[in-house]
């Protein structure tokens, strides 16, 4: 599959008698399109296909880093309204999956940068992000083992004696997006709740509407898990 690559320095090595020197190259694999079915890839939490091939689901793709593990994927969603995420939302908490979760962020859509798979304007209400733990072993398995420290393989400055753990799935949604609605949020309690602001955006936005909803909703779960 083609892939969209940023180099982070420019080879150096020339047929010279100058030292070849590694450059590490970062860049995104497509993964999904939009309007295309996916199907299981036998790696995937069960039931997650169901999740992936939600109407609203537009694009996927794979960020990867050279020497990486490189197994997270992520996926857009691009709603009508509200009861569009809510469905999501319904599907997600059924996936047989550990630590699945929920962040509110603040925002009209995926955020990007000067390096991003989608670009400004793309109206993504939800974006799920999940890891592969598959991709993480066979990883692992080709890890070196520092002399001297049997059972423990090396990476960069880290040591590991087992592989780390995958990335668990997480919806992050964009609560403004005009198409939603936090109060009409239907959130299962299989799914945890967590909310991405900054202290700096709390500080700037102290005032704003949208941050009380926020807390408000996170309140009303953390009483709903306390009565449990």
């Amino acid at each position: 599959m083609r892939r969209f690559i940023f180099p982070l320095a420019l080879a150096a090595a020339i047929l010279t008698s100058a030292p070849a020197v590694a450059w590490a190259i970062a860049g995104f694999s497509p993964v999904a399109a939009q309007g295309q079915p996916l199907e299981d890839n036998g790696q995937w939490p069960a039931k997650m296909v169901d999740v992936l091939n939600d109407p609203a689901r537009t694009v996927g793709w794979n960020f990867w880093f050279s020497e990486c593990p490189n197994d997270v994927n992520n996926y857009a969603f691009v709603a009508k309204s509200t009861d569009d995420l809510n469905r999501i939302l319904k599907k997600l908490a059924a996936v047989d999956g550990k630590g699945m979760t929920v962040v509110l962020a603040l925002g009209k859509e995926f955020p990007v940068g000067n390096f991003a798979f989608l670009k400004k304007g793309n109206n993504a209400a939800a974006v799920l992000a999940f890891g592969n733990q598959a991709t993480i072993n066979q990883w692992y398995v080709h890890l070196k083992e520092p002399k001297g420290e049997p059972g423990v393989k090396k990476f960069g400055v880290n040591r590991y004696t087992e592989p780390p753990k995958a990335m668990s799935p997480t919806l992050t949604i964009y609560v403004e997006n005009p198409t939603v609605d936090i109060e009409k949020l239907s959130i299962p309690a299989a799914l945890t709740v967590a909310a991405a602001i900054t202290k700096e955006e709390r500080e700037a936005r102290k005032d704003a509407a949208i941050l009380k909803a926020i807390d408000a909703l996170l309140l009303k779960r953390q009483k709903s898990m306390e009565l449990q």
